[in-house]
């Protein structure tokens, strides 16, 4: 990693002065989060502590080591403190690439294995809070009843263009946060608020039909 390189990702990693403002109450702004949408067989190996013990044979240069407890009930400090309910995004990767799938809890190490694979890979993953989706999908539906569902419903094919137009949007708006986060890894909410967009424009545009009829 060169000099540019490590100040981008320092820059990246640091914690914006809102998320540290608004983490006083109780709200996690723009934290990065775990991202499981990588196969946990891609990001780490389990190794078990006898294996490593018992065969002199395995080459680690160039791997990251994390030692930690895990695949039994009193694992860390505390007994069980150590041991996570497994994602539902651990579990799917299980099923469909055939992992093993024992009833092994998700450890505190492999979650770690996670973070460490995030840092090593330069990709963070930044959530926008849902709340700044809504208003910012209320502000384009209402901009869009302004401008356009007027002009619209000033036509015979109201039904025809409210059909074309809803789904277009979603279509539209899905695929960009698709391409957000697997470009720059900007995750925003995508079902809340574009439901409350649709249902503000068709609340709007039912009105306005009615009140022409």
């Amino acid at each position: 990693m060169n000099q540019n390189q490590e100040h981008e990702f320092n820059q990246q990693t640091k914690l914006s002065n809102l998320t540290t403002l608004v983490q006083y109450l109780g709200q996690q702004w723009l934290r990065p989060i775990q991202d499981f949408s990588i196969p946990p067989d891609l990001v780490y190996d389990r190794l078990p502590a006898w294996q490593l013990l018992d065969n002199n044979n395995i080459n680690l240069t160039g791997k990251t080591v994390i030692i930690g407890s895990g695949g039994y009930a009193e694992a860390g400090l505390t007994p069980g403190s150590d041991n996570f309910f497994k994602p539902n995004a651990i579990a799917y990767w299980q099923t469909r690439r055939g992992l093993n799938q024992d009833d092994r809890p998700f450890t505190g190490s492999e979650l770690l294995g996670y973070t460490t694979h995030h840092w090593l890979k330069r990709r963070l993953v930044i959530p926008i809070p849902e709340l700044w989706a809504v208003v910012a999908a209320l502000l384009i539906a209402k901009s869009i009843k302004l401008h356009l569902i007027n002009k619209i419903f000033a036509t015979n094919f109201a039904t025809k263009w409210l059909l074309i137009l809803l789904p277009s949007i979603a279509t539209i708006y899905g695929l960009i946060v698709l391409q957000l986060y697997i470009s720059i890894a900007i995750l925003i909410p995508w079902l809340l608020p574009m439901t409350a967009g649709l249902l503000i424009t068709d609340y709007k545009s039912a009105s306005k039909k009615t009140n022409n009829q």
